[in-house]
């Protein structure tokens, strides 16, 4: 006897694809399906340890059930287009893996699963069928059980079907499940079934009668009356949708299962299928456990990957000594404090040699000895720094690569350290270099670190390369570009609250761990400087975002001060305020209820209260804010319950969450992210501070609490005036536009003027905020339906008024236009600075979806070259202060606000710095204007 397992490839890859959030590799081909399958193929597999699988697919044409009725499946919708190219993918590579696909013309995979299970059933084999497809449940009997996969808060389980788990269910046996289908019938696949029977209804006249015949001889005793007439009335439509729904078993020359064996997806070309897809988790699932072969293909790809370091002469360099012969044991053998200093000495001593090699010809270095530089320490969130517990660097040079790992105290190591960071001209490669840098200004506080050019952080460079990945990783480039698979972070520490830290580890684990990390570093960093020039973002990278790395490690290291008394104080006066809107929402529902209960105020709401709701889920009511807004007119208790939700948050979040927030120095560290959002715009975390709410006079009272380190300093805050605005005048080139900023005018004014035809002076307050939305829609590729809902007009009325603006600014609207044309042929948008963002959603069938890469298309050029100005800006002002010796410092960026904690006899010179150097940030059509203001806190300085 043998267990078989028979798998619907269709409906499983279904579930895998919108089980798992969206997936893409370094091309851009989506993975989530791909994975998601695997994944629930081997647990299942786990589970029955089969003998034989068989995985059944549809083919893209009709099947016998369509010649019997043309509109079988006519009403089912288009299998997204990021499923769509997965599918021959998934086939690929179980064919790879030497496993039969069974697929026939004019039988779908239903048909083939029928015919093979019950074939193997009557030889008493233990058939499991494995599909989220109820219709399947008609072949279930003693041999043959149904593996239903189901996910329930987060977690798949797998639902398991025998006859007795069939009739339990639905109250009668897997024969009777195919009876109820017919009087149910279906509408995914279009059946037409039985107006107004159910699946209780159909359950119970099966339960009575049997089956559909004998129900149909009985027709009169069939209850209720309704379903009675129904039946009678369609009893052709029952009769056709019981031969739609039965699973033809008799399938002639029905391929069969395949047998398995232990290499079957160990072999080396169903490897290198999920190399070439770059499906790394499956890789690390399915590849062998000894290292051998998989050195082997590291050293070839790396050989193929890597741009080899040229020398004079143009030979390539050897790579006889290189890292990829290095042993297993040689990699975790810690090396001594004293052979990392010995290694920073060689890398300034070989740079020095090939300079002076190099000054007879083009005053240039010829042959860069690079030093590669990763250091093993532990971050916590909310601290200022990590723990530092040892660094691993690499010297590669014209013929040899030496790698050495060190723990001990930083301290002991900076002096050869400090040389080899500041030494202008060696080459330093890094990944995530800002949390070493914080650690090493840190060392050292008396002295002014700068780290001279050139220096290349891999991450941040990744990150340009493709903006919207989210998340960077050093086993990602070695994954992407040396086709090698190394233990990730999480693998090594673990994740959630079983995580380790670093130190935890044994010596030899770290050792091995970074020793491998950084050799990775020295290989992958010729092939992505090379896509970096190639994709024309040399200067992207030199020129904004590496100063930038050392300008954010600056203002973290410094922070901010922040008053524990004041966040207190604001937290007591929330608390009052929430307690009299509680209250008030009491007495307004006429009883107490929990608040902050969904389900409880959705009760009370729209059931108690009467208000019109939206669709009731199984989770109860929507009481989403934009479900509430839509409220507001219709009872006083919603404008409570809103005011009640955002002082609660401003509490929580803000007044007691900053104080969390507080380390020892009575500063607030956060954490400024360069490479986390798809426009090139920093983000803040731990805590974020450029999310305080500033909307509402609340939110910006928490800005109270924010001060200047002692009385010797004060806050002078300065902000770019509608810089996306103008950005767009320059950029469109409309000359209404550019005449309007050059003139000084009021441009959401002039734009009430112009559209509504009515004279500059007399536009009224009212209209120029119409107008303001409409100007900061019109960036952001406002629809005329978001338009109506922000004026509270029609949504005619927004068209028109839409239409209006493009004819007065005719420039702006062909600007956009070719904005989407271009990020459609070219596949991305890009700033003013060369800077992309791939925006694969313009390729979607989908709509919506479509619409979405239509409006980021339109905005991204605009909002990524204002982040890059706002950087450009940063540099420069950070630059003026440490090269004029000032004490006044940059701490804190807030999208286009600076805020400098300036030394009161320093004003007017940071005054000047502050409004030269940003509205000389960039040289564009329309002038900047910078307003700048000052204060005893951040709350008075803006």
């Amino acid at each position: 006897m043998s267990k078989i397992l028979l798998v619907d490839g269709h409906s499983i890859a279904n579930r895998a694809f919108y089980g798992l959030p969206p997936l893409t590799n370094s091309k851009g081909i989506h993975t989530n399906a791909l994975l998601g399958f695997f994944n629930i193929l081997m647990k299942v597999m786990e589970e029955v340890g089969p003998d034989e699988l068989g995985v059944a697919f549809d083919l893209h044409e009709p099947t016998f059930r369509h010649l019997k009725y043309k509109e079988y499946k006519g009403t089912r919708s288009a299998m997204p287009e990021e499923l769509l190219e997965q599918i021959p993918i998934l086939m690929e590579l179980l064919e790879t893996a030497g496993i039969r696909l069974l697929t026939k013309a004019g039988f779908e995979a239903d048909d083939l699963i029928g015919t093979e299970a019950k074939r193997h059933g009557r030889l008493k084999d233990e058939v499991y069928i494995l599909s989220g497809d109820r219709d399947l449940l008609q072949l279930v009997d003693d041999e043959i059980t149904m593996l239903l996969p189901k996910t329930q808060g987060g977690k798949t389980t797998t639902l398991v079907y025998h006859p007795a788990e069939v009739e339990q269910t639905y109250g009668v046996s897997p024969a009777g499940y195919l009876q109820m289908k017919a009087l149910m019938g279906d509408s995914s696949d279009n059946i037409p079934g039985v107006p107004s029977i159910g699946e209780k209804t159909a359950s119970k006249i099966i339960q009575t009668f049997g089956t559909l015949e004998n129900a149909l001889a009985h027709i009169s005793e069939v209850k209720p009356p309704r379903a009675s007439q129904n039946l009678k009335a369609y009893e052709s439509d029952a009769r056709l949708s019981l031969d739609l729904a039965t699973i033809c078993t008799e399938v002639e020359d029905c391929p069969e299962a395949t047998k398995l064996t232990d290499e079957m997806f160990h072999q080396d070309a169903f490897i290198n299928l999920l190399k070439t897809y770059e499906l790394k988790s499956l890789l690390q699932k399915f590849q062998k456990a000894d290292t051998a072969p998989r050195q082997a293909a590291v050293k070839s790809a790396g050989a193929e990957n890597r741009e080899s370091v040229i020398g004079a002469e143009g030979e390539e360099m050897s790579l006889q000594s290189s890292l990829f012969d290095m042993p297993e044991e040689e990699l975790s053998s810690p090396d001594r404090a004293e052979d990392l200093k010995a290694l920073f000495e060689e890398a300034l001593r070989l740079y020095d040699a090939a300079a002076g090699e190099a000054s007879g010809e083009a005053d240039e270095v010829k042959v860069v000895p690079m030093l590669c530089l990763l250091p093993c320490m532990d971050v916590e969130p909310n601290q200022m720094m990590g723990t530092f517990l040892g660094l691993a660097a690499v010297l590669k040079t014209k013929n040899d690569t030496r790698c050495v790992y060190a723990e001990g105290d930083l301290a002991e190591l900076l002096p050869e350290l400090l040389k080899a960071l500041q030494a202008e001209g060696l080459r330093k490669v890094f990944f995530d270099l800002k949390p070493f840098l914080k650690l090493v200004k840190a060392a050292a506080p008396e002295a002014e670190i700068s780290l001279n050019p050139p220096y290349e952080d891999l991450m941040v460079e990744e990150y340009l390369l493709n903006a919207t990945k989210g998340k960077y990783s050093i086993d990602e480039l070695s994954a992407s570009y040396l086709g090698d698979f190394i233990l990730t972070e999480d693998e090594l520490l673990g994740t959630g609250v079983h995580r380790q830290k670093f130190a935890d580890l044994t010596q030899e684990s770290r050792t091995g761990y970074l020793k491998k990390n950084v050799k990775v570093l020295s290989a992958c960093a010729d092939p992505i400087q090379k896509r970096i020039a190639d994709e024309d973002m040399q200067s992207l990278y030199n020129d904004i975002e590496a100063p930038l790395i050392q300008v954010l490690a600056g203002m973290e290291l410094e922070g901010i001060r922040c008053d524990k008394a004041t966040l207190d104080e604001i937290s007591s006066f929330l608390q009052k305020e929430v307690g009299k809107l509680s209250d008030e929402i009491y007495e307004l529902a006429g009883e107490k209820f929990n608040l902050n209960s969904t389900k409880q105020l959705g009760e009370v709401l729209f059931e108690k209260l009467g208000l019109p709701a939206g669709k009731k889920t199984k989770s109860g009511y929507s009481t989403a804010a934009e479900v509430l807004e839509t409220l507001r007119g219709y009872h006083p208790i919603i404008g409570r319950i809103l005011s009640y939700r955002q002082l609660s948050k401003l509490d929580s979040t803000y007044a007691k969450g900053l104080v969390a927030c507080i380390q020892a120095d009575g500063k607030i560290h956060c954490t400024f992210q360069q490479t986390v959002t798809a426009t090139g715009r920093l983000s803040c975390v731990d805590p974020n501070l450029q999310n305080i709410p500033i909307r509402e006079e609340m939110g910006r009272q928490l800005r109270r609490a924010f001060l200047p380190k002692n009385e010797d300093y004060f806050f002078m805050d300065a902000d770019y005036s509608q810089i996306e605005l103008r950005l767009l005048a320059h950029m469109s080139g409309d000359e209404n536009m550019i005449r309007a900023y050059q003139n000084g005018q009021d441009i959401h004014r002039l734009t009430a003027s112009e559209v509504l035809h009515i004279p500059y002076d007399e536009v009224t307050s009212k209209q120029r905020s119409e107008a303001k939305a409409v100007n900061f829609g019109i960036v952001y590729g406002m629809s005329a339906f978001s338009l109506s809902g922000d004026l509270g007009i029609t949504v005619q009325e927004a068209t028109q008024y839409i239409n209006h603006y493009f004819e007065r600014f005719p420039m702006v609207k062909k600007y956009l236009d070719d904005s989407v044309k271009s990020a459609k042929e070219r596949g991305y948008g890009v700033t003013l600075y060369g800077r992309r963002r791939n925006i694969e959603e313009l390729k979607a069938k989908n709509f919506a979806l479509r619409s979405f890469g239509e409006r980021v298309a339109k905005n991204m050029p605009i909002q990524g070259t204002a982040a890059d100005i706002i950087k450009i800006a940063m540099i420069k002002v950070d630059e003026r202060l440490k090269r004029e010796m000032l004490k006044s410092k940059l701490i804190l960026q807030v999208h286009d606000e600076l805020l400098i904690e300036t030394y009161r006899p320093e004003e007017a010179a940071v005054r000047a710095i502050l409004e030269e150097e940003m509205t000389s940030a960039a040289a564009l059509k329309v002038p900047f204007d910078v307003d700048v203001h000052t204060g005893e806190n951040w709350y008075e300085a803006k």
